[in-house]
């Protein structure tokens, strides 16, 4: 009961600034990462039972379901090998219906998933078909996440985390574009920034075009904003999916990479930061095994995208009030002298998730400036 308790009082403490009126559920939820519906759910809890309202529940189902019977994984089977382009949360949502017909039992998303990654190969072959469709060079990026089994030091809370790696490769050459470390796991705000920096940092200078890819395929439950992934692909022609499979030769190079730190790590015995470990990555990764994609010939310009403002619909939006001192947003002041005859006013501003040092201000619709992080801020 001690740790229920604990955690009861966590979770109190991220909603009390609401409770209190001192911050938006939505800052919270940009603040700590943690989705909206969560502390709603959180604080209606509150409201109804006090701080034991926010003890955590067992579910209803715990003990239910654990594993598919013969029945069930024989739907999942044939639906998917009827159409191998179902989307997970489709499928789950189709097995959901189909138990209801003869059974009061339930089952979980993760099941379904599970289920499907160990099909037989005749069905894994045959889903397969639809990577290779899109298998031509800066057709389609994947996102992985991996995470580093080292400690690194946190200034923020002055403690030893272990970080997240997000890698964002090619999927017909291997190649990886990018790399971004956190200590926040993987979501659809962060993929989609992770993917504009990716985009502006192969920016084709010569050829004066962005390169940019038609499909993202991301390795992750959290990708489920259906509507931001529906602007994305009207604006951008970008089709962005959740997507499992396994890729041997990009695991077999994050387990080298692990390993390689781990002994980098031992000969340093230093405590590294999250800056330091940045570094040795980049040597790692760009320096010692990748081609360069700068160096590549142009390719087809199907891919390529000119106006650098339609990468914005990738950031994250919010609407704040200027201040006599600037605009403050997630815990950090942002200044620009341009704001100070907008004071009172609010703005629209636009952010990456990924790298909070600047952001960018709109009024009416219109790009106004971009505002930045005082030296003085800890973010």
């Amino acid at each position: 009961m001690g740790n229920k308790k604990g955690l009861s009082k966590e979770r109190y403490e991220i909603i009390e600034p609401f409770l209190n009126k001192e911050k938006k559920l939505k800052d919270i939820e940009n603040e700590k990462n943690i989705s909206y519906a969560t502390l709603k759910r959180w604080v209606k809890a509150y409201k109804e039972d006090g701080i034991e309202g926010l003890i955590k529940k067992e579910r209803k189902d715990k003990n239910q379901y654990r594993s598919l019977d013969d029945k069930t994984y024989e739907f999942i089977k044939k639906s998917y090998e009827k159409n191998p382009d179902i989307k997970i949360s489709s499928l789950y949502e189709k097995c959901c219906n189909f138990i209801k017909t003869f059974s009061d039992k339930t089952v979980s998303y993760h099941t379904v998933y599970r289920a499907v990654n160990n099909l037989d190969d005749f069905v894994k072959n045959h889903a397969s078909i639809n990577i290779e469709k899109i298998k031509k060079k800066h057709q389609a990026y994947r996102i992985v996440q991996t995470d580093l089994d080292i400690s690194v030091r946190d200034f923020r809370q002055n403690s030893m985390k272990k970080p997240y790696l997000y890698l964002i490769y090619d999927i017909a050459t291997d190649d990886i574009l990018n790399y971004y470390l956190s200590f926040s796991k993987l979501d659809l705000k962060k993929s989609t920034a992770f993917l504009r920096d990716t985009i502006i940092k192969n920016y084709k200078s010569d050829e004066d075009f962005f390169i940019k890819p038609h499909n993202l395929l991301i390795d992750s439950f959290e990708i489920k904003n259906k509507r931001k992934i529906e602007l994305i692909k009207e604006t951008l022609d970008i089709k962005i999916e959740n997507y499992y499979e396994q890729n041997k030769e990009m695991e077999k190079f994050i387990n080298f990479l692990k390993s390689d730190l781990k002994k980098i790590l031992r000969e340093t015995h230093l405590p590294m930061s999250l800056m330091e470990l940045d570094k040795v990555l980049y040597s790692y990764i760009f320096m010692n095994n990748i081609k360069n994609l700068n160096e590549e010939k142009p390719f087809s310009p199907s891919g390529a995208l000119k106006d650098i403002d339609l990468l914005d619909i990738l950031l994250g939006s919010a609407k704040r009030k200027v201040q006599e001192y600037g605009i403050r947003f997630r815990n950090g002041i942002y200044r620009n002298l341009d704001l100070k005859k907008y004071t009172g006013k609010i703005l629209e501003i636009k952010y990456n998730v990924n790298d909070p040092k600047e952001i960018k201000v709109y009024f009416k619709g219109n790009f106004l400036c971009m505002a930045y992080l005082s030296a003085n801020e800890n973010f």
